[in-house]
């Protein structure tokens, strides 16, 4: 175990390593409460009312979805120590935020920072957009009562920088859509935020994922809003858009493809480039350099491809804390076209989907010049950098999860199949669920049993590390391109994990079927293949498996045993439900062929 850290460790690069040292030694030995000073609350309106012309396109709404599930009031002042879930009290108080530990004082630390992301500030803003004068005053209400009750780098909603810069871009957006002169307490409570964000960049970057992304954009933001305010002002912009650029090249690669593997992430990180270069826009400052640009559109065109048309939903693949960055439209959280249709507006100049619908809010309420040129949608799509393969034929597409890990995988997924006829959501992902809801949770959510794909010997395909960290990072061999003909797809790949257990499957895309050709090898006592299907009513007739919209066939020269057993998925973060799963258990090595036909 101490020689896969090691090599694990080393993957994660050895900057990043000496960057999270230097960073723990100063929280360590006392360098936190210097550095991150207490502040007293801010007195005052945050807010000054203009007076705006009503929007019809909004609908007032008495509520915001918290995690995209979780209805809350937008009518009484929330507990902002409390669970956005059930009201349990955060026990850190009002400790220095370096002392407040991630894990450990009261369960999950998300459900007490989901209210101070400042959802609803835009929600309240949008209230008074469309009509109702009362929000705004609650608008200036909660944002004094949250200043009151979260002192600056006191409390547990002050630990994470990321969290910080998702409340300056809410803020700073809600100043635009009110047409703000910005007010004494509001400079105020931004640049009490850009003091907690910019001196832990380096912690940021340091972890290759979206904190750095969000950060950087925080600090480029609200440096913009700020000139002319704040001496450090230019000093912010420069690092925010420094980092900006710097994080877009490394961490989106030229497959467009990002570098937490995550569908959920993937439109966090979109949504904050989206937005960096909406204010970029609109305070005047220079563009971007062109490897953002080309970078961006690669992301936008990557999602886009992903998305299902119809209901805006995709692959629910890797990691999902419950972000929705940019809440400006009514359609639901698992609808992802807003993003796309805004990217595809400041990134290509485009139209991702046609006709009306919520997700062209965003594009209206920003102003933004309308497009008449069509993206175009990829038939299949080859991301070869990240891992995924996409096939399409007719109404169906596939999705194919194949290990190439640049960055640290966050789940065992490898060889996971997706499987999409019209909008439903046929072979299914389990999600993650929650980063902290026990052992057995964190276990089953980032294993091998909450995807489509094959466990030898009851164990993982790669070992733990830590809580958020594998080792043995899992490399396939994988075909250079999708094989087309006219009846169909396919692509193939293999794997072979650290203890010689070797997988390699074939699917292949047809007229209403699904082939799927596995080859296991390298196993001690058996391997067990998991279909995670649509929930309905499933029965299993010799080696058939019928259903209410699928009939799964396997062959195999060897005995197979299959079963259906309960299993769980987890659409949203922190909710899980039961679904149906079909185990196909094979205890001698033999070549499996899946059918699924609807």
């Amino acid at each position: 175990m101490k020689l896969q850290k090691i090599k694990t460790l080393v993957k994660l690069g050895i900057p990043n390593l000496l960057r999270v040292v230097l960073y723990r030694s100063a929280l360590k030995f006392g360098g936190a409460k210097a550095l991150f000073k207490s502040r007293e609350p801010i007195a005052g309106s945050f807010f000054t009312k203009q007076t705006l012309p009503i929007i019809e396109a909004l609908d007032y709404k008495d509520s915001f979805s918290a995690f995209g599930w979780h209805e809350v009031s937008l009518n009484e002042i929330p507990d902002w120590h409390a669970s956005v879930l059930d009201g349990g009290k955060h026990n850190a108080g009002l400790t220095h935020w370096s002392d407040i530990p991630d894990f450990g004082l009261a369960g999950d630390i998300k459900l007490y920072w989901e209210l101070s992301r400042f959802d609803w500030v835009i929600h309240h803003a949008l209230n008074y957009l469309s009509g109702d004068e009362a929000s705004f005053n609650k608008l200036n209400q909660w944002l004094s009562d949250w200043s009151e009750k979260n002192p600056c780098n006191l409390g547990v909603n002050w630990k994470c920088g990321q969290e910080a810069s998702i409340r300056v871009i809410h803020l700073t957006l809600a100043a635009l859509l009110l047409k703000q002169e910005l007010s004494d307490s509001f400079v105020k409570l931004l640049t009490q935020h850009l003091e907690r964000i910019s001196p832990s960049m380096m912690y940021a970057v340091a972890q290759d994922n979206n904190h750095g992304t969000s950060e950087a954009a925080a600090l480029f933001v609200g440096g913009c809003f700020l000139r002319g305010k704040d001496s450090r002002a230019q000093k912010w912009l420069n690092k925010g858009r420094y980092w900006l650029e710097n994080r877009t090249n490394r961490l989106i690669l030229e497959d467009g493809s990002f570098s937490q593997y995550s569908t959920n992430y993937h439109r966090l990180m979109l949504d904050t480039l989206s937005y960096c270069e909406y204010i970029r826009r609109h305070f005047g400052q220079p563009d971007f350099s062109s490897s953002f640009y080309k970078k961006a559109r690669k992301a936008t065109s990557w999602l886009f491809d992903l998305v299902e048309p119809i209901s805006g939903d995709v692959p629910n693949l890797g990691a999902n804390d419950g972000a929705r960055l940019i809440p400006l439209s009514s359609a639901p959280y698992r609808d992802y076209r807003p993003t796309v249709q805004l990217a595809a507006n400041l990134f290509y100049g485009a139209l991702a989907f046609e006709g009306e619908g919520d997700y062209n809010l965003p594009i209206m309420l920003l102003s933004l010049p309308s497009c008449r040129e069509r993206l175009d949608l990829s038939h299949e799509k080859l991301s070869k950098e990240g891992g995924f393969a996409l096939l399409r034929h007719g109404n169906s597409k596939v999705f194919f999860r194949f290990p190439r890990f640049r960055f640290r995988p966050s789940q065992c997924d490898a060889m996971h199949v997706d499987l999409w006829v019209n909008e439903k959501n046929i072979l299914r992902d389990g999600g993650s669920y929650s980063y902290n809801a026990g052992e057995q949770w964190l276990e089953y959510f980032q294993g091998v049993a909450s995807h489509n794909t094959a466990q030898f010997d009851d164990r993982e395909q790669m070992p733990k590390i830590s809580r958020f960290l594998f080792g043995e990072w899992l490399t396939a061999i994988s075909k250079d391109e999708i094989h087309s003909e006219k009846d169909g797809s396919s692509y193939s790949a293999c794997y072979t994990d650290y203890l010689g257990g070797r997988h390699c499957r074939q699917v292949t895309l047809k007229d209403a079927v699904l082939e799927v050709k596995d080859q296991p090898s390298g196993f001690k006592d058996k391997v067990v293949f998991r279909w995670r299907l649509l929930p309905g009513k499933y029965s299993i007739q010799g080696n058939h498996v019928i259903g209410e919209q699928v009939v799964i066939n396997v062959d195999s020269d060897e005995p197979v045993l299959l079963r259906i057993v309960d299993g769980w998925e987890s659409r949203f973060y922190y909710q899980k439900k039961q679904l149906p799963v079909l185990e196909v258990e094979l205890q001698k090595q033999s070549s499996v062929l899946t059918t699924i036909q609807w």
